[in-house]
């Protein structure tokens, strides 16, 4: 079965996305193909059997958390497209990964709080590569601006990942998070239930430009930012 050809636009395998949390050591990985190759019985059968070997190899059942097919006929040399299909072949199709920072209270003991702050992340959803860094840059610009109340306005959130890593710092009384990936959006949400936010959270699948315009709940939010 051979490797796609983005000049010819033929070929079977495109890409291979793996993706770690480097916190929970959960591996998600995404085989990109195109399926438009298998236009034979001989071609789909070795394609099924495959299929089966991945899901039956010992070795990827204990290191993989998920394993994913995205099936991309589109001609841009992305993994993914609004047309392709993505089917989960083990695992529940997402990863989880964490971000741990130290918040020291200002007391007279120094008392520091270990905060956990727990993320699912599906194939196409936004979650920083750096994982340490994001740790590093996230707790570093909530000591800048200050443990202030009122709105925080998460521009382009993803999965959620600033906007609810300063809450959980002791920032802002609630947020609002504006992305135009949908399972971004459908993460964040999650991510804000399990970090015991969502009261406090309203996340939009919409383009940001849009966003203070159309959708009403945003502007009412956004009278204390």
């Amino acid at each position: 079965m051979p490797v796609y050809d983005q000049k010819t636009h033929k070929g079977f395998f495109r890409h291979l996305v793996i993706r770690e949390g480097v916190n929970t050591q959960q591996l998600l990985v995404n085989l990109v193909v195109s399926d438009q190759y298998l236009v034979e019985d001989e071609q789909k059968s070795q394609w099924d059997n495959l299929l089966e070997i991945i899901k039956n190899d010992s070795y990827l059942k204990d290191k993989v958390t998920s394993f994913v097919v995205t099936y991309n006929n589109g001609l841009a040399d992305v993994t993914h497209t609004p047309d392709s299909e993505t089917k989960i072949i083990t695992g529940e199709g997402q990863m989880y990964d964490k971000l741990l920072f130290t918040k020291e209270n200002i007391s007279e003991d120094q008392e520091k709080n270990e905060i956990e702050v727990s993320f699912r992340i599906s194939p196409f959803s936004f979650f920083q590569t750096n994982t340490h860094g994001a740790e590093v840059l996230f707790h570093t610009a909530a000591q800048m601006v200050g443990y202030t109340k009122g709105t925080i306005l998460d521009l382009y959130c993803g999965t959620g990942s600033i906007g609810i890593s300063f809450m959980k710092l002791g920032m802002g009384d609630n947020l609002v998070g504006i992305e135009i990936v949908e399972d971004a959006i459908i993460d964040a949400w999650h991510n804000a239930k399990i970090n015991g936010l969502d009261e406090k959270v309203f996340f939009a699948a919409t383009p940001a430009e849009k966003a203070f315009t159309t959708v009403p709940e945003i502007t009412q939010k956004l009278e204390n930012l």
